[in-house]
């Protein structure tokens, strides 16, 4: 018995289609784009099928329907009022026009019965390439079909058969047709219908008619079969539901959201587009909008991969954070606080002193973004805080503390001599003194007028002294004062010298406070000296000078300090020692005739 396995090696197949749903840049939308959408839902089916009315003949399956039997796609060649299907075997030459019935365009396609090796070889098909599609949506296609003519005569033992196929761009069925089995004479309309979930964007269509001989001999005996109304649809009817929108402020160059997967979102501002976006596979969508003013109504709407767009959400612009103001530099003698902030805010002032006084200035930005206001005089260490409002939402506070950036002037140093022990002088009420000399500092704080006092040990002549002071109230460091030491100037008073008679030896006496030697001279030439005794008392050794031996010869006598610096001279004369049997008598006086 012969197998009758039908359409083996060729059975017509309607390609699966993809749709990929074209991305919607998301930016700035022009403001004349479209109008605002429907606050109710609507449905639309978009068409993906290409040549519906079978008008193309160029063989090309990206634009429409290409045709071919055996041997792949070929060129088409024209004949009589048709166009013959060229194969690489004549027996599999086939035939295809367009017509049309009862005013709708059809195709008209004619096969030639073939059975080989108990297998049907006979078959014509069309072909086209659908793309565009989404993968994980579900489509519909539809095609109408009939038997126009056979020259088949055996009604029992002949038929016709039509198969359908959709193949799917990664080479996977989407879905497939049984073959459809038409018999002889019948020449009624059919509908075929596949619905599938496309795997990839592309889905290729195949249309086949094979017509189907019992025996070799009725090989080459032609069938035309006739389709029309081709059609693939995405069977999403149903409009997504209002989305999600996250809050819209007026600084909010986006807005934010979620609703149906893959959904393109269009946001509407009084009837004109500004924004839209797409929709993540889960859900979430970013569609980038103008900053808007506030209480601005926007209208958010989704619509889904079929075209169907779902009941927009209204959402009113709210007022945002305004930015923090800035606050122009301030000193203890500025006499208004000035900066920027948002346009046309409330801006209010608030000045605390060190002790917690508060005071509050209130003014308004101008439509620039600047600010000032006037302000009493300020004091060390205050406190500004600056803040602007905006339809009842304010900022966060500026702030900056006035203080005195004023260096001091290096301090004042009273004069250092040898014999100091003390460095002295004038600084800041209440400053830090610093005195720094030979590698060792003194630190010192002035009293409140300013005075200071610091205790050294004395320094030789020549030594540098730097003296510097810290702001009590800034913290700032002056310059430096240096002083040098210099030898004391103070002159030594004359010593107090005893009586020195010939040959006694030593000139002694009482130096004055401060002297460290005694020097004896004569006639201005030193001959002697002597250290001073602790009690200040001397004792200068003269007897070994000639002229010290002699009554009558004047001396001098001087004290020299530590630094050797002489003092005033006291003069003295040597002198003779008394002997009291050389000495006249003393005579009362004598009067005439007068007692005693």
């Amino acid at each position: 018995m012969k197998k009758r396995n039908l359409m083996k090696k060729t059975t017509a197949s309607v390609l699966s289609a993809g749709i990929i749903a074209s991305t919607i840049v998301v930016g700035a939308v022009p403001f004349n784009v479209q109008a605002a959408p429907n606050l109710t839902s609507s449905v639309q089916s978009q068409e993906f099928m290409k040549d519906q009315s079978f008008t193309q003949f160029g063989q090309n399956v990206n634009t429409g329907w290409a045709y071919f039997s055996s041997g792949g796609i070929q060129n088409l060649t024209a004949f009589n009022n048709e166009y013959k299907i060229n194969a690489d075997r004549p027996e599999r030459i086939g035939y295809v026009s367009t017509g049309s019935f009862n005013g709708s365009s059809v195709l008209n396609l004619k096969a030639q019965a073939l059975m080989e090796n108990n297998y049907i070889q006979g078959l014509s098909s069309a072909q086209q390439k659908v793309t565009g599609l989404t993968p994980g949506q579900t489509y519909k296609f539809s095609v109408d079909y009939r038997v126009a003519e056979t020259e088949f005569t055996d009604e029992t033992n002949d038929s016709n058969f039509f198969s359908f196929s959709l193949k799917s761009g990664t080479g996977s069925t989407s879905g497939s047709s049984s073959n459809l089995q038409v018999t002889l004479k019948d020449y009624t309309w059919k509908t075929f219908t596949s619905t599938f979930v496309a795997t990839s964007s592309d889905e290729t269509i195949t249309l086949n008619l094979g017509p189907y001989n019992k025996y070799a001999v009725s090989n080459g005996l032609f069938t035309t079969g006739q389709f029309r109304n081709p059609s693939l649809q995405n069977s999403d009817v149903t409009p997504p539901s209002k989305p999600n929108v996250n809050d819209i402020f007026t600084n909010s160059t986006q807005v934010t959201g979620k609703t149906e997967a893959n959904a393109t979102i269009n946001i509407y501002r009084g009837g004109t587009l500004i924004g839209t976006g797409k929709a993540d596979a889960s859900g979430n969508y970013t569609a980038a909008i103008p900053a808007q003013a506030y209480g601005t109504v926007l209208q958010v709407a989704a619509k889904d991969v079929a075209g169907n767009e779902g009941e927009a959400t209204s959402v009113t612009v709210k007022q945002a954070k305004p930015a923090t103001p800035t606050i122009n530099a301030l000193t203890l003698n500025s006499t208004a606080v000035s900066g920027t902030a948002v346009a046309n805010s409330d801006v209010t002032i608030r000045v605390t002193s060190a002790s917690g006084n508060v005071k509050t200035y209130v003014t308004k930005a101008t439509a620039s973004g600047t600010y000032s206001s006037p302000v009493s005089a300020f004091a060390n260490k205050d406190k500004v805080e600056v803040t602007s409002s905006l339809n009842g939402i304010s900022s966060d506070a500026a702030s900056q503390v006035v203080e005195d950036t004023t260096k001091p002037a290096a301090p004042t140093v009273n004069p250092v001599t040898t014999a100091s022990e003390k460095v002295q002088g004038k600084a800041l009420p209440n400053a830090t003194v610093q005195a720094e000399m030979g590698g060792q500092t003194y630190t010192v704080k002035a009293d409140a007028s300013g005075n200071y006092t610091i205790n050294i040990p004395k320094q030789a002549a020549g030594t540098s002294i730097s003296v510097i002071q810290t702001s009590p109230v800034n913290g700032l460091v002056s310059n430096p004062t240096t002083v040098q030491v210099t030898a004391d100037s103070t002159k030594l008073g004359a010593p107090t010298v005893n009586d020195y008679y010939v040959n006694s030896g030593y000139v002694t006496g009482k130096a004055p406070a401060g002297a460290k030697t005694i020097v004896a001279s004569v006639g201005g030439k030193d001959i002697r000296s002597a250290t001073v005794n602790a009690d200040g008392t001397f004792k200068v050794y003269v007897n070994d000078s000639a002229q010290m031996g002699q009554v009558g010869t004047q001396f001098q006598v001087y004290a020299k300090d530590a630094n050797g610096v002489a003092g005033d001279t006291a003069l003295s004369t040597v002198k003779q020692k008394s002997n009291p049997l050389t000495t006249a008598p003393t005579i009362n006086d004598y009067y005439v005739d007068g007692d005693m």
